[in-house]
């Protein structure tokens, strides 16, 4: 809200955000909405969020509050939501849910730590901050909604993926930098 006034380009650069990750988030889903509403996508570049249905803290949590928690918007979940919010989250791009209810190591525990019990939840962050790919070049498929999830060959596809990002990093290492003002030229 403090910077309401400024391009959203100038907020991006002020702040640095890039990729903001929620993982296990225990706040209302009206709550990010009404964030959203306040220009919260202008200050990030991505905003992902993970969930999962193992997850028994959430399940506490959202029994002890009465409503359904950002870190349970899964598959499941967002068939009961309204066309209207299933849409707006297929069309901004910005927004990224990923439902890791079926990521191997995901129940470990009570499922809250699900980040750090499944490596291919972590996989999938590290490919996130590593190379900023979007979830289908990550190896995730979309359910018929507006989640991500992870297909039972997520690991051969996440290999694949790994690949092609870092060959293409590789390739653009290669490449010689332009520079917008030639040094060589006399004033």
């Amino acid at each position: 809200m403090i910077y309401h006034e400024q391009n959203n380009e100038t907020v991006r650069q002020s702040l640095r955000l890039g990729n903001v990750i929620l993982l296990s988030g225990d706040q209302s889903t009206s709550l990010l909405a009404n964030y959203i509403l306040d220009g919260l996508l202008n200050t990030v570049n991505c905003l992902t969020i993970y969930s999962s249905e193992e997850d028994s803290v959430l399940g506490a949590s959202n029994w002890i509050f009465g409503r359904r928690r950002l870190g349970q918007m899964t598959t499941e979940y967002m068939k009961k939501s309204s066309m209207i919010v299933r849409e707006a989250l297929i069309q901004e791009k910005r927004i990224r849910v990923i439902d890791a209810s079926k990521a191997v190591g995901v129940d470990s525990g009570k499922g809250h730590q699900y980040f750090r019990s499944s490596p291919w939840v972590s996989s999938d962050i590290l490919m996130t901050l590593m190379y900023d790919l979007p979830p289908e070049k990550r190896g995730l498929v979309r359910s018929d909604g507006p989640v991500w999830e992870f297909p039972k060959d997520y690991i051969s596809r996440l290999k694949l993926s790994f690949e092609q990002a870092d060959q293409e990093r590789k390739i653009k290492d290669l490449q010689p930098e332009t520079s917008t003002n030639n040094e060589n030229e006399n004033p």
